[in-house]
């Protein structure tokens, strides 16, 4: 089992703390100890603060005990003494409060509490003044200052995992989204392939029933039986790309040509709805016709959620080769409806399925504004 590494910052810092200690032992002659104890505890005082993050009460311990060799033989008030291991006691009791976990907190601020008793032990003098001052000075608000600086950062670490936990659900509940609207897309599309399928079948019987009475007709019946399979082709293919369940809805197939009926119902919920309309909705194929009218249907409904008292407008262009969708109001909640909300999420599923696009945000009257493009190509 591999040792835990110690933090390069701590390292540094323990090796400093022993540079200190070499300087004012060896090369300043302070201390009135004799140097090699002195050296002993040095070693004793860095090891301590190196493990400071990793075992602070080890390391607050391991200083203590540099103390309690130094203690007795040295008057730490005096002008020639020596100060790695005031540093080296201050830095691991801010340690200890810091990041000390559990039982740890306690132990640590008890070994502070009987630390000064502990040291004057040895000494022929007793507890000193000084010594009880210099811990409730310098030691004690260093180890509180530890405390509240380790319970920010563990609150901080806390809301940082909240807010991650958060985004994964919201991912989550976006693919979701995403699969139910895909679900639902793929559920529609069914139909308008069925639908195709149905009148190839009933125009061919016609075809070859007037292929040889009138030749004229029977020519028209298998055109449209072109048109129609090219078209069903086309949404087969993407439907073979889609989640499909085997729910079947039994309201009438959704067409821009139903808005009328759509925005009746809306304003019977309460929110007056202007409907422009340009160009031939019938020539629009019919899967880009079911998306654009739920598109309409999402904006609509969002607009009754979020906006408040207010009123709406759409616009439909219907194209020679697109279909261009324009959903405003005047009210308010463009804020809450700026996001990645569910309806938003099923919009752009329905516009990229035609390779269409869908832009949302804040409309020109203060409200809110859905705009879309669905391309297609007339055959």
């Amino acid at each position: 089992m591999r040792a835990a590494r110690i933090p390069t910052a701590d390292a540094a810092l323990a090796a400093a703390l022993l540079a200190l200690a070499v300087l004012e032992i060896w090369i300043l002659g302070h201390g009135t100890a004799p140097r090699g104890i002195t050296t002993v505890a040095g070693l004793a005082i860095a090891a301590g603060t190196a493990v400071r993050r990793r075992a602070p009460l080890a390391g607050l311990a391991a200083v203590i005990g540099g103390l309690g060799m130094l203690m007795p033989l040295q008057d730490i008030s005096s002008d020639d003494d020596v100060y790695f291991p005031v540093a080296g006691l201050i830095i691991t009791a801010y340690s200890a409060g810091a990041y000390g976990r559990g039982w740890q907190g306690p132990a640590a601020l008890l070994a502070l509490g009987a630390a000064p008793v502990l040291l004057s032990l040895g000494d022929p003098d007793g507890l000193s003044l000084d010594s009880v001052f210099f811990f409730e000075i310098f030691v004690a608000p260093a180890y509180v200052a530890g405390v509240a600086i380790g319970r920010r950062r563990a609150r901080e670490a806390e809301l940082t995992e909240h807010a991650e936990r958060l985004d994964r659900e919201r991912e989550q509940a976006t693919g979701a989204a995403v699969a139910h609207e895909r679900a639902r897309i793929a559920r529609e599309l069914h139909d308008v392939v069925a639908h195709a399928i149905s009148v190839i079948v009933v125009q061919a019987q016609g075809g070859v029933r007037m292929v040889r009475a009138e030749p004229g007709e029977a020519e028209q019946a298998f055109g449209a039986i072109e048109r129609t399979g090219r078209e069903a082709l086309g949404e087969m293919r993407r439907l073979l790309g889609m989640l499909h369940d085997d729910e079947r809805e039994l309201a009438p197939q959704p067409s821009l040509r139903r808005l009328g009926e759509l925005i009746g119902d809306v304003e019977r919920a309460g929110l007056p709805v202007e409907l422009v309309c340009e160009g031939d909705a019938s020539a629009v194929p019919p899967g880009v016709d079911v998306s654009a009218y739920r598109i309409v249907q999402e904006a609509l409904t969002n607009t009754l959620k979020h906006a408040g008292p207010a009123s709406a407008t759409v616009r439909v262009r219907c194209l020679r080769s697109a279909v261009e969708l324009e959903v405003t109001d005047d009210g308010v909640g463009a804020t809450r409806r700026n996001g990645a909300g569910y309806g938003l999420t099923g919009m752009r599923e329905r516009a990229s399925l035609y390779g269409g696009r869908l832009e949302t945000g804040k409309g020109p009257q203060g409200g809110f504004s859905v705009r879309a493009r669905l391309p297609y190509e007339l055959r």
